[in-house]
C-alpha cells in the first residue's frame, strides 16, 4: 500500500505521539521511585492518642521488643508502646521497621501466613482506613516502610479506627527520609582479636559502626548452635569479648552475628565464625 504525504504525516504524528506517551509514562515511574519515602521510628505519648486519656503508658518504645528475620535473611526491629488502666483494660501497638513499602507489606503477608487463623481477603480495607494498606478497619495498617498493628481488650474494640488515625496522623508528621542508606548503621569492622580461641576463655573483639545521624546504637547477639556457644559480655572501659564454652569435636565452629539497631529502629548485622580448640 502507498501512502500519501497526508497519511505519512499522520503516521508519523501517531508514532511520535505514542513515543512520547512512553517517555512520560517512565518519567512517572522513575519520579515515583525516586519519592519513595523511608520513616524512622518515633516516639508515642499519651499527647498524641487522646484516646488514652486517664490511662498510664507502661511501654514507651524505649528498646526493641523484638529483632527477627522475616524476609529476605535481613533482621528488622519491632517496638511497643502500651498503656493500662486501673480497671485493667489495655491498648497497646507494635511498630516493625521495615527497609521499604515493599519490604512491609512481603513480611505482614508473611506473618499473616503463621497466623492460627490466616487473613483472608474480606479482611483487608477497601479503600484503606488508614497508611498505605490496613486490615479489619486499622488494626493492622503500612504506612510506606513501617508495619503497624494494634492490640486492645475489649473496651477499645470499637475504638480502633480512631486509634489507627491517631498514630498515622504523627506519622505522616514526622521525619521522614528518601533512601534507607541515609537511616542505617553501617557496621565498618567485626572481628574476633584472636581465632581460634581456647575453651573456657575470653577473648576480646573489635567493633566499629557508624551510623549517618550519629544515633544511640544498641547491640543484640545471635549463635548459631542451640547450646555450648558460650556468650558475650562488655567490661567496665565498654570492650566486648567473647566468652568460649567447652570445647566440642562436633560443634568446633561457631557463628556469632552481632545485630546493631540505632534509635531510629533501623538495623545492621555482621556474622564470624569462631573456632574452639582445647587448652
Amino acid at each position: 500500500m502507498t501512502l500519501n504525504n497526508t497519511q505519512m504525516r499522520d503516521y508519523l504524528i501517531m508514532y511520535l505521539t505514542i513515543i512520547a506517551l512512553l517517555m512520560f509514562t517512565n518519567s512517572c515511574k522513575e519520579e515515583h521511585i525516586d519519592r519513595e519515602v523511608i520513616r524512622p521510628l518515633i516516639k508515642f505519648t499519651t499527647t498524641d492518642i487522646p484516646t488514652f486519656n486517664g490511662m498510664i503508658q507502661t511501654n514507651k518504645g524505649e528498646i526493641p521488643r523484638g529483632v527477627t528475620k522475616i524476609i529476605n535473611d535481613s533482621y528488622t526491629a519491632e517496638f511497643e508502646f502500651k498503656w493500662v488502666s486501673e480497671e485493667d483494660d489495655y491498648a497497646y501497638f507494635d511498630i516493625r521497621i521495615m527497609g521499604s513499602l515493599d519490604m512491609a507489606i512481603n513480611a505482614l503477608t508473611e506473618m499473616h501466613n503463621y497466623y492460627s487463623n490466616p487473613f483472608i481477603p474480606e479482611n483487608i480495607d477497601e479503600p484503606s482506613t488508614v497508611g498505605d494498606i490496613s486490615y479489619l478497619q486499622g488494626r493492622e495498617f503500612i504506612r510506606d516502610n513501617l508495619i503497624i498493628r494494634i492490640h486492645t481488650s475489649e473496651k477499645f474494640d470499637d475504638l480502633v479506627p480512631e486509634i489507627a488515625k491517631h498514630i498515622d496522623s504523627k506519622l505522616l508528621e514526622s521525619l521522614s527520609f528518601m533512601s534507607i542508606s541515609q537511616v542505617k548503621p553501617i557496621i565498618k569492622d567485626f572481628k574476633i582479636n584472636k581465632n581460634p580461641v581456647v575453651e573456657q576463655s575470653q577473648t576480646p573483639m573489635t567493633i566499629q559502626i557508624e551510623d549517618p545521624n550519629d544515633k544511640d546504637i544498641v547491640y543484640q547477639w545471635r549463635f548459631d548452635k542451640d547450646s555450648g556457644y558460650g556468650g558475650v559480655a562488655k567490661d567496665i572501659s565498654g570492650i566486648y569479648y567473647y566468652t568460649s564454652g567447652w570445647y566440642d569435636s562436633i560443634n568446633d565452629n561457631i557463628g556469632l552475628t552481632l545485630i546493631a539497631i540505632n534509635e531510629f529502629g533501623f538495623c545492621a548485622d555482621s556474622t564470624i565464625n569462631i573456632q574452639i580448640v582445647k587448652e
